[in-house]
């Protein structure tokens, strides 16, 4: 399906269900100790000096925390009011809402298993959880300072009307963040779709070589961070499916036909 046409998506992954869904559904049932709460790519730091420093809680969950951290950095959340579409099972909402004390932190998903299990283990001030689409977000225009969305896009049926309804629900002035996995003869036509909406580029960056990092690096995977992410009975079903398709993410990352980027984007008002 070609982007050409503003209705489509960017990703081949597009039209199928997210992996997280039916992981959820099983965690839910088996991840009694509650350490999976990040369902998106990690992000390797290819230098020591871009390393954050996390509490001790935190540390098992570095990469994916890793990979926030970078979407957020060229950004001021504090006192803010923040979006996350696609906030998966709450990891990342929790972490920013955390570190950078934001006045609000909502988190959106479009799953009940996926808002039932946020609502349920977190218990922060500013922080909640709510049902909604990308496609109709259920705010009034003008809501919040911020809007994140990390590692989901490409799974939409409808990129342009999602990137609408963000600059719906964002006041004047301020800030789109988004990052994810781009087919490379697709991104200018993300671009535009993004310029289209009313959005301009104020910072990009391609993180292709931290993600293929963290995917390639066996040590992270073999090591106690590795062993906790899958509850043991899923592994043997599941591992042989998400080493494939993290493998074959992460050949795409490196032979430059895909790259996964970060954007900060303006609302033009």
């Amino acid at each position: 399906m070609s982007l050409s046409n503003q209705n489509s998506c960017h990703n081949c992954e597009t039209g199928k269900k997210p992996r997280w869904e039916i992981l959820n559904k099983l965690m839910n049932h088996t991840d009694t100790k509650k350490v999976n709460n990040f369902m998106n790519y990690g992000y390797k730091s290819l230098s020591e000096n871009e390393e954050i420093n996390l509490l001790h809680d935190d540390e098992k969950n570095r990469y994916f925390i890793q990979l926030y951290d970078h979407a957020i950095s060229k950004v001021d959340l504090h006192y803010k009011d923040i979006l996350e579409v696609s906030s998966k099972r709450g990891g990342g909402a929790s972490y920013i809402n955390r570190y950078y004390a934001p006045k609000t932190y909502t988190g959106i998903e479009n799953t009940n298993s996926l808002i039932n299990f946020c609502n349920s283990y977190y218990n922060e001030p500013g922080l909640s959880f709510k049902k909604g689409s990308e496609e109709d977000l259920p705010f009034v225009k003008e809501s919040f300072d911020f809007v994140i969305n990390v590692g989901a896009s490409r799974f939409y049926n409808d990129f342009s009307k999602f990137c609408n309804e963000v600059y719906r629900v964002l006041r004047k002035d301020s800030v789109f963040i988004f990052a994810d996995i781009i087919e490379k003869r697709k991104l200018e036509t993300v671009k535009h779709q993004l310029r289209m909406a009313g959005f301009t580029i104020d910072f990009k960056n391609d993180i292709s070589k931290n993600i293929a990092a963290f995917i390639n690096d066996e040590t992270i995977h073999q090591n106690k961070f590795g062993k906790e992410r899958i509850p043991e009975f899923m592994k043997k079903a599941f591992n042989p499916f998400l080493k494939t398709k993290d493998m074959e993410t992460s050949e795409s990352l490196l032979s430059g036909n895909s790259v996964y980027m970060s954007f900060v984007l303006k609302r033009v008002s």
